[in-house]
């Protein structure tokens, strides 16, 4: 696998979790 595409797949990840701990918090708060 080449670096870049490492280096792209670790930013998805990123948006990811930081995606749906906005949604949880969301949530959580009235």
């Amino acid at each position: 696998m080449s670096q870049s595409l490492a280096l792209l797949v670790l930013i998805g990840f990123d948006i990811a979790i930081c995606a749906m701990l906005g949604v949880l918090i969301q949530r959580m708060t009235p």
